[in-house]
């Protein structure tokens, strides 16, 4: 059994370009994060319009968020 000698170089990856430096996994989480906030402000501004009194049917917004805190 030979031992070899641990390298103590880093290596530096080289820097995306095109499509996939725009297709990371931070970019997709920022693009949910986004739109799930664009989707509460849409309830929430459904609710606001239609008021306590409407006809119609609208949860409240905190019924979507999964922590409630927005």
């Amino acid at each position: 059994m030979s031992s070899q000698p641990i390298s103590t170089r880093s290596v530096v990856k080289p820097r995306l370009r095109g499509w996939k430096a725009f297709l990371t996994h931070r970019i997709f989480r920022r693009l949910v994060q986004v739109s799930f906030v664009v989707f509460i402000l849409g309830i929430t501004i459904q609710h606001v319009a239609a008021g306590e009194g409407s006809t119609n049917i609208n949860a409240s917004p905190e019924a979507y968020c999964p922590f409630g805190g927005l």
